[in-house]
């Protein structure tokens, strides 16, 4: 079966982080990507979760101030 490829764009939304992001785990070598000519890359699916299993060994977790944040994602006050 062939890998399912996505762009720069995608991957950033689904990751949540702006595309100047995945660009820059690319460059640094951190993600996998496929490139074909001058502009066109793309990201695997595998690409993306092996770097997540890898990016999740390596991280370390937030201080306490950012855990007792009273900063909510939801949009909620």
């Amino acid at each position: 079966m062939l890998p399912q490829l996505h762009t720069i764009e995608q991957v950033a939304i689904s990751l949540a982080v702006r595309p100047s992001t995945v660009k820059r785990w690319i460059r640094e070598g951190r993600l996998r990507c496929l490139r074909r000519g001058r502009n066109w890359v793309r990201v695997s699916s595998q690409a993306v979760e092996g770097f997540l299993k890898r990016e999740a060994v390596e991280s370390q977790p937030a201080p306490e101030s950012f855990a007792r944040s009273s900063v909510r994602l939801d949009g909620a006050a």
